[in-house]
């Protein structure tokens, strides 16, 4: 027994020295009981300490490791931390704000420990039965060596970055000056992505949103969204796309939007610069014919739905191929009906009312009123009639056309009319033909009744000579019968 006893005590002090020595400091049943690992002297309840070289690694590191084996899922390693007020033998409930347990984190400033970082799990709210609320906080120290919260996620799952009280699930708060005396927008973004640029070919590609001032002698905000541009050389933004403003304008190309939506581009001469595009594709990208791509203008009504009031679209004439060709259709609301009341066709004819133009330019399916309307015609004005070339028909010719034809020369008769509708440039141009054709043959009438005018008198006044030369004669007849006498 005695040599049984002996070889225990031999290995147990064997082992003292081979493998590791716990030593305590004060009175075990104190609470101020310390334990070392590493170290003799333990600067708190529980002190690891490693100045040693691992074998696998090239430094030392103070390692804490726990591991566990159990078939339950949810048993893994635990790490507990644990707070309440009072005393051990008398626990009282936490409130709102105490620290339940932290993690530091320090490092050496070349004379002493500095805090450079906390992880701290606090109360936030009132304790209840069964219920102690908390919120995970990220302290870290600043270049003026000062920790402050970073980071916070509330109770409610709300992250806050910048603020302590985060009301939505991801609040970013910049507290620093946007600075609104004339600066766009402040330098230092609210929001940023980024990733690698392709390697020998492009810099890290980013985004970023900045919060600002609407503008000068504004209190209004305004959001910009960055992106790179074409000469980066230092992965950051330098091209800004879009703006909103806090009146609800949103500017594309512009940072002063002046409407709803205000698209801006840098015209390049010679060249079509494409604002806005509308695509609809069938399946398997295999357009067909029929309605295409369309800008819809809705009507509230409430408490139904909203109400189609108009409609820009374009419609396919047939099956999509390099010919195809398509029409650009406005439609309105009428009485609850949409349909097309302006059509462009393809070829460029317009149709109001109707989309068969019969090959016109311009073709009105209704009446047409107009305070003025101007016709210029390609071919030549009819004045070429007072041309002293032109040859006047004989009004025995037109009469003889007239009792054939029943209707003027080079006028369209009515059943013409009834078929094919009328010119009015061209018809406007006969007529006034035939209204200078009827003034040379007014002309010319004007002329024989003068002519015959003075026809007439001058047989008037050989009448009166020789009435005067016969009344004369009477006279010497009469003076001569008397003398007989």
């Amino acid at each position: 027994m005695k040599k049984n006893l002996l070889s225990l005590a031999i290995m147990l002090f064997g082992c003292h020295f081979s493998y590791a020595q716990w030593t305590t400091t004060g009175t075990p049943t104190t609470i101020t009981n310390t334990v070392g690992i590493g170290t003799t002297t333990p600067a708190y309840p529980f002190h690891i300490y490693n100045t040693t070289t691992r074998s696998t690694n090239s430094g030392s590191y103070a390692d804490f490791g726990i591991e566990s084996f159990n078939n339950t899922g949810w048993q893994g390693s635990h790490l507990y931390f644990g707070r309440a007020r009072g005393t051990a033998t008398a626990p009282l409930a936490t409130i709102s704000g105490d620290y339940l347990g932290w993690l530091d984190f320090y490092g050496h400033d070349g004379t002493s420990f500095q805090r450079s970082g906390q992880i701290v799990l606090v109360a936030n709210g009132a304790p209840s039965s069964g219920i102690v609320p908390g919120a995970l906080l990220f302290n870290l120290a600043g270049s003026d060596g000062v920790n402050a919260e970073r980071m916070r996620i509330t109770g409610a799952g709300n992250v806050g970055i910048g603020t302590t009280n985060p009301t939505s699930n991801l609040q970013i708060f910049e507290s620093s000056d946007s600075k609104p005396g004339g600066v766009v927008a402040p330098t230092k973004s609210v929001f940023k992505l980024m990733r690698n640029g392709t390697s020998d070919y492009s810099y890290n590609e980013s985004a970023e949103f900045r919060i600002g001032h609407g503008g000068p002698s504004l209190s209004g905000s305004k959001l910009d969204l960055f992106v790179n541009g074409a000469s980066n050389t230092n992965g950051a933004p330098d091209q800004q796309v879009m703006s909103w403003l806090y009146n609800g304008n949103v500017g594309i190309g512009t940072t002063t939007p002046a409407a709803p939506l205000h698209v801006s581009k840098l015209m390049t001469p010679g060249a079509v610069t494409e604002m806005l595009r509308l695509e609809i594709r069938g399946n398997n990208s295999d357009e067909l014919a029929g309605e295409g791509a369309a800008i819809n203008f809705y009507t509230p009504v409430t408490p139904s739905p909203d109400a189609l009031g108009a409609q820009i679209y374009s419609f396919r004439e047939s099956a999509v191929n390099a010919t195809s060709t398509t029409s650009l259709r406005f439609a309105t609301n009428n009485a609850g009906t949409v349909s097309d009341k302006l059509v462009i066709s393809g070829s460029g004819n317009v149709g109001i009312g109707t989309a068969d133009t019969k090959g016109y330019k311009l073709g009105v399916n209704g009446g047409i009123i107009a305070t003025a309307v101007t016709v210029k015609l390609y071919a030549d004005w009819a004045d070429y009639v007072f041309n002293k070339d032109y040859r006047l028909p004989s009004l025995t010719e037109v009469k003889t056309y007239i009792d054939q034809n029943h209707h003027l020369p080079e006028i369209p008769s009515a059943q013409q009319v009834e078929k094919d509708g009328i010119n009015l440039g061209e018809m406007n141009k006969l007529l006034l033909k035939k209204v200078e054709e009827l003034t040379l043959y007014l002309i010319e009438k004007d002329k024989e009744v003068k002519a015959q005018e003075q026809n007439n008198y001058t047989l008037e006044t050989k009448l009166k000579i020789q009435q005067e030369q016969i009344d004369q004669l009477n006279k010497k007849m009469e003076l001569l019968v008397n003398k007989i006498k």
